[in-house]
């Protein structure tokens, strides 16, 4: 499964915005109900609302930092042109970084984790859409995936674990920008080698 794939169902309209295909797609691979499904091909069980819940907060959850390290790359890359580029051209720039890729191994390990396929996800959130609990769910994930492309941080809206304390996260977030601004500059020096101008 890739995200570009995931980006053409209701689940993925989660991750990707309303803009993008990807969040409808993903937001129905999350979405079906509670029966079991079985190793035969095509049958999908029905997962209950408590299971694609479950399954979204998880995802939602370990989504946080790559969504994170993309906002962090995207406050960059505006600072460097002095928030001159154009929204439309950094989103390109974003959506053709590598880290995206890791969104579709982070849904498989989370369905992998709780056994269930992406068939029978997406029947759920299907089926579950008109649900007030899953409606907002897509929707919170949905906007914190569009804030990304602006520079805006997620919030985290899970439990934080113990070990994550104050001091780790500025470490991180220290180390973090400093290899991230250090790369955009290596790339502005590489495109005025190369008789660009910026």
């Amino acid at each position: 499964m890739n995200f570009s794939s995931l980006t053409q169902n209701p689940v993925k309209t989660l991750l990707v915005g309303a803009c993008t295909v990807g969040v409808g797609a993903l937001l129905w691979y999350l979405a079906d109900d509670g029966k079991k499904s079985t190793s035969q091909k095509g049958v999908v069980r029905r997962l209950s609302k408590e299971q694609i819940v479950t399954i979204l907060e998880e995802i939602e959850g370990d989504l946080f930092s790559i969504l994170t390290n993309l906002a962090t790359y995207a406050l960059n890359i505006k600072q460097q042109t002095q928030y001159k580029i154009p929204d439309a051209e950094l989103r390109q720039i974003l959506e053709k970084d590598e880290t995206l890729n890791a969104l579709d191994e982070i849904i498989n390990k989370v369905y992998a984790k709780f056994n269930v396929s992406e068939a029978e996800v997406e029947a759920g959130v299907a089926r579950l859409g008109d649900d007030p609990e899953i409606r907002e769910m897509q929707e919170r994930m949905r906007k914190k995936y569009d804030d990304v492309f602006q520079g805006v941080h997620p919030v985290p809206n899970s439990k934080v674990p113990d070990f994550l304390t104050e001091d780790v996260l500025l470490k991180v977030f220290s180390e973090l920008h400093y290899i991230t601004q250090k790369a955009i500059y290596q790339k502005f020096l590489e495109l005025q080698e190369s008789g660009v101008k910026i």
